[in-house]
């Protein structure tokens, strides 16, 4: 496994390397000192509005939960969820159990609700973002775009992708929990033996899980969030219904300020070639890497040369989006760490959403 990612590393070098070839880097810095103060003002406002705007939908969970949190702590706890998932390397995860950590300790949610929170608006965000790529591949075929690959392929991946993730919506609609299921299949290796004759092949790996002393804890804390989805999804439509409408709000948000950030830089771009490009950088971010490092660089300078565009403006675009995105996961990292040592507040009012609660 290390040898892989050290290769994929490399690889990811090579790439840059060959990217940024030729790039005139004066044309780089007279490109970002184009920008003035009104302008960068501009964008930081637009950003700073965009950020919170990501907490809409979370807000909203925890709102038919019966929970009242302050908006703007959960603009905080999200923000540092943020700042794990940017600074470590995957594919955009890993700041959720800081998220429900902080709700837990600073507003005293019970665990099983914070995480029933903050799953159901994670499977949103991926279904939103993987509909939004379905959307992109479209607009590229109709658009006649093309970045040197099929299209075609691009927007198959993206389909099943979704199809999958629709199907586990679906499932947690007719109650099912199918990642409790993994996990209890996991921890039964005997029950797994008998299912899987494939998992012989694996005795190790699964004996190590076995082992873990949390692995039973987490498998109840699981099946209780996805009991708590599955209530949503059946009791609740009208927030499902809610929060895909800010899903699209906040993606239309996104466009807008990616259109924004490309005109300030002095590129006249369509709709059509806006969401083309920003399609190629959401799936930079699905590299292994920190923030997409390097792939992301590199996918915006074979994105622009693609469109006739000069590299040297999708560099000075990449440093200004990569210092936002740094400055906003530092001050995560910030918030995160004055947050899970401060003291505990209390909610307004709590009731746990249950199969048995009256409609």
């Amino acid at each position: 496994m290390r040898k892989a990612y050290f290769a994929g590393l490399l690889a990811v070098g090579v790439l840059v390397a060959w990217a940024l070839q030729g790039v005139a880097w004066g044309d780089v810095w007279a490109s970002l000192a184009r920008l003035t103060v009104g302008q960068f003002a501009l964008l930081l406002a637009v950003n700073a509005l965009i950020t919170l705007l990501f907490s809409a939908r979370w807000w909203l969970i925890l709102r038919f939960q019966d929970f009242r949190v302050a908006y703007l702590s959960l603009a905080a706890y999200r923000l540092a969820g943020f700042a794990v998932s940017y600074f470590t390397p995957g594919t955009q995860f890993g700041g959720e159990p800081l998220q429900v950590y902080l709700l837990n300790r600073r507003q005293q949610v019970p665990v099983t609700v914070a995480l029933a929170s903050v799953t159901l608006d994670k499977l949103l965000e991926v279904l939103s973002n993987f509909a939004f790529l379905v959307l992109g591949g479209t607009v590229i075929l109709v658009g006649g775009v093309s970045f040197g690959f099929s299209p075609v392929l691009a927007l198959c991946t993206a389909a099943v992708l979704y199809g999958l993730l629709a199907l586990y919506t679906l499932a947690l609609w007719l109650g099912k929990g199918p990642a409790s299921w993994m996990l209890k299949a996991i921890h039964d290796r005997e029950k797994v033996e008998r299912d899987i004759s494939t998992i012989r092949f694996f005795p190790r790996s699964f004996e190590v899980l076995r082992r873990w002393s949390f692995v039973s804890r987490l498998i109840e804390l699981v099946a209780s969030a996805e009991a708590q989805v599955s209530a949503f999804c059946r009791r609740r439509p009208q927030m499902i219904l809610l929060a895909s409408g800010l899903s699209v709000l906040v993606w239309t948000a996104v466009v807008f300020e990616f259109w924004l950030s490309l005109h300030l830089f002095g590129v006249p771009v369509t709709l059509v070639q806006t969401i083309s490009l920003l399609c190629v950088a959401r799936l930079s971010f699905l590299a292994p890497l920190p923030g997409g490092f390097g792939v992301f660089e590199a996918g915006q300078v074979l994105a622009f040369h693609a469109l006739g565009f000069p590299s040297a403006i999708a560099i000075s675009l990449s440093l200004f989006i990569r210092a936002r995105d740094v400055s906003l996961g530092t001050m995560g990292l910030f918030l995160g760490a004055r947050l899970a040592g401060g003291k505990r507040s209390l909610p307004e009012r709590g009731l746990v959403l249950t199969e048995d609660r009256p409609g």
